[in-house]
């Protein structure tokens, strides 16, 4: 099963600290020429006054000390992660257990993929070891069984920009090489952009193409797919931009076209090169709008207004319903609470709590008309990094992970 990836903000936190620290040492040097004048005047007791402020403020840069080197997390060098579900006779039991190896540069070497049998034995289902060169570029992954046999190779290979432009696929059967084939490729222009990906089967046929086409600001003004999977269809994207006088993106149109047919055209709008509307029509017709709202350049709402009824789309609604989606945030880009409303009524709820270092700590979900409530705990380590992850609905548990970490060591700077 996948690793729990969450954003990790204890770095974030760091940053604030240390930027606070700078504020107080910025002010301190713009006062000191007030202060020495004012000491002058003030004799001894002014300067024991003095002292003793600054021994304060040591102190409280002290104490802040912890924090900021907890900015400077080590990289991982190994995760286990424990997967329980609730037992038959009350409390929980083990089902699956991954575990993972990272290098120093915070790539996985190796994972391995267990689950428990019946006689309550930990049995190994999968393994994949993972290679890199010297620059850090993943070269080949392989792919063993339970019973330690190999069955499929990955080979990843990169260009003279380092752009990955080729993968192949080598399959095994008892351990043995049974085929090879290239299954993508991906070529570029002069400027290093994308300019055409292809996708094959294993008989070498090729299933998908895409390209793309730019202007002279490297910017896709049109893309191309074309599917030769059965009963898929060919789509064609294009996008035109406009800018002002002094170049600044102001707008930009993307059209749609689904075998030849007009589907879908989304207009953005775009102020200081921030997205500030998004509106979205399909074959024609205005489903939904987006609305961004910044405050010092930091996301503070999202309200998004759609007109698109999923029960009408089964024909067991004829009256189409006005849907509104609020998002709020805090002013660290944090999601506080999000709501859904239709024709004016709330729907759901989503309400998010965070810990000093701004890790998610809860979501809680709440559907008022199904009057189902989810709920998600998570726990972190000393270096922010998931420990636990809990999910809950209608209070009842549903599962739990739990989460080992082995650190490398920190190199030393001389």
């Amino acid at each position: 099963m996948n690793i729990l990836k969450t954003t990790n903000f204890s770095a974030v936190r760091g940053l604030r600290l240390a930027s606070l620290v700078g504020a107080m040492l910025h002010s301190s040097q713009v006062c000191s020429a007030q202060r020495r004048r004012s000491l002058r005047r003030s004799g001894p007791a002014g300067h024991y006054s003095a002292a003793l402020g600054r021994g304060f403020a040591l102190l409280f840069l002290l104490a802040l000390l912890p924090q900021l080197l907890l900015a400077q997390k080590p990289q991982i060098k190994f995760l286990q992660q424990k997967h329980y579900v609730p037992a038959l006779n009350k409390g929980l039991e083990l089902q699956t257990q991954t575990e993972k190896y990272f290098n120093e540069y915070g790539a996985v070497t190796r994972e391995e993929y267990f689950k428990m049998s019946l006689d309550s034995n930990l049995n190994s289902q999968r393994k994949i070891i993972h290679s890199y060169d010297s620059r850090g570029r993943h070269q080949n992954s392989l792919h063993y069984n339970g019973d330690n046999l190999l069955e499929r190779e990955v080979k990843i290979y990169w260009d003279q920009k380092n752009n990955k432009n080729k993968i192949e696929e080598i399959s095994y059967v008892d351990g043995q090489q049974a085929s090879v084939a290239i299954t993508y490729l991906l070529t570029y222009d002069e400027a290093g952009n994308k300019e055409v990906e292809q996708y094959f089967n294993t008989k070498g046929v090729v299933t998908r193409q895409r390209n793309w086409f730019y202007n002279k600001q490297d910017e896709v003004i049109r893309s191309l797919e074309l599917v030769e999977e059965p009963n898929q269809p060919r789509k064609e994207i294009k996008t035109r931009y406009k800018r002002d006088q002094d170049g600044y993106l102001t707008k930009s149109i993307t059209v749609e076209k689904v075998n030849g047919k007009l589907f879908r055209k989304d207009v953005r709008y775009f102020e200081n090169s921030f997205l500030i509307r998004w509106k979205k029509y399909i074959e024609g017709k205005f489903v939904s709008e987006f609305v961004n709202e910044y405050r010092d350049s930091v996301l503070i709402r999202q309200t998004e207004n759609e007109r698109f009824d999923p029960e009408k789309k089964r024909k067991r609604s004829k009256k189409e319903s006005i849907w509104v989606t609020n998002t709020e945030y805090d002013v660290y880009g944090n999601i506080l609470v999000q709501t859904k409303s239709r024709n004016e009524q709330v729907v759901s709820i989503v309400q998010y709590a965070y810990d000093d270092y701004g890790n998610r700590i809860k979501t809680i979900k709440i559907n008022r008309e199904s009057n189902e409530k989810e709920e998600e705990r998570l726990t972190y380590d000393k270096w922010g990094n998931v420990a636990s992850l809990e999910l809950l609905k209608n209070d009842r548990i549903v599962y739990k992970d739990e989460f080992v970490y082995e650190y490398h060591p920190r190199k030393r700077k001389d």
